[in-house]
């Protein structure tokens, strides 16, 4: 069965084929920021999207509920451009990405929204690409987020597990059932973010700002992922290992909100990890026979064909250097992402 479902990733790979041409919109567009505490970062962002080759654009950063002076750095980055407006979520108010994603969308006047966070830095093609993807009946357009720099082994890892990530959204919304993304790229048509609900049902849960609104707007229009590399959204890895375990527990919090038929994939998809952790503690106590290690075997034959097509088509094949070692502890690590994701207070900064 999970190899069924690693030839159907690859199959709808091959089928969306990516969205790189032209055709698309040109008009104004909104981009949107949720920022906490991002003094370090929130200038360069600002700096990045307002340097971008499709001038029609606003800029809105939503700072919530700052301890820091994100909010002044991010006016100071503008140097005056009437396209950005800084916004602040008060600060006994009730807070939260989501609710500064709303305060911001509610300041919007365009279609089309954008979003990326804080902490990245789109190239000066990000915007053009990605409205440009937007056909008449496109509600939804999802992108790359990479990692950036790779320079210690964790680094690697954590960016080859994105880009994993990656190759799996876009292989779904390949085969009609959009299931994830990144909130690093994304954007979607505000009339389909209304048609959805919007974010206002799902404010709850810390997480979620992407994939949960990705498969809510999906029930009401297209979606279609972008691979041209102007669009790819780069940002900087969690830097030790706690980070990491705290990124991954913030973003498979929103399990819980998985439609049956959304969970039971991911359950199918994360089959054979599920396998692995059990079974092979159980073989090398002699509690069953070797044929644990044969099935892993199998998994990492179909795991490494299904990236050598995915990661081919975003530019992303040295990745697959430290492939062994990921399939190696990933399969463990993914149990204390799930577990730290059912906790009940999962903050967001």
């Amino acid at each position: 069965m999970y190899v069924v479902a690693v030839a159907a990733t690859v199959w709808g790979i091959l089928r969306s084929g990516g969205w790189s041409g032209t055709g698309g919109e040109a008009g104004p567009v909104t981009i949107i920021v949720a920022a906490r505490n991002e003094r370090g970062s929130i200038g360069t962002c600002v700096r990045s999207i307002l340097a971008q080759s499709h001038r029609e654009l606003s800029l809105i950063v939503v700072d919530d509920r700052s301890d820091d002076e994100t909010a002044e750095l991010a006016t100071k980055a503008g140097e005056g451009d009437s396209r950005l407006r800084v916004l602040r979520v008060p600060k006994h108010g009730a807070g939260g990405k989501k609710q500064a994603l709303m305060k911001g969308i509610e300041a919007s006047d365009t279609e089309i929204l954008l979003f990326t966070d804080a902490d990245c830095a789109p190239g000066p093609g990000w915007v053009a690409g990605m409205v440009d993807a937007f056909s008449p009946d496109t509600a939804f357009v999802a992108g790359y987020g990479p990692y950036h720099p790779r320079n210690t082994l964790l680094a690697r890892l954590v960016a080859a597990e994105a880009s994993s990530n990656a190759v799996t959204a876009r292989g779904l919304i390949g085969l009609g059932v959009p299931s994830m993304c990144t909130a690093r790229n994304m954007g979607y048509r505000r009339s389909a973010y209304d048609a959805g609900g919007g974010l206002g049902p799902i404010a709850h849960v810390v997480s979620g700002d992407d994939t949960l609104m990705l498969q809510r707007i999906a029930r009401v229009g297209g979606v279609r992922y972008v691979v041209d590399p102007a669009t790819h959204v780069p940002s900087a890895p969690p830097a030790t290992v706690g980070a990491w375990f705290a990124q991954k527990r913030r973003h498979l919090s929103t399990l819980v909100l998985f439609s049956p038929p959304k969970l039971l994939a991911a359950v199918i998809s994360r089959s054979m990890d599920i396998l692995i952790v059990v079974g092979v503690p159980l073989a090398l106590t002699g509690l069953t026979g070797p044929w644990v290690f044969w099935a892993w075997g199998v998994k990492a034959a179909a795991d490494f064909g299904a990236l050598w097509v995915g990661l081919g088509t975003l530019g992303e094949r040295r990745l697959l250097r430290v492939f062994p070692l990921l399939e190696i502890v990933y399969s463990y690590l993914l149990v204390f992402f799930v577990l730290g994701g059912m906790a009940r207070r999962i903050p967001w900064k």
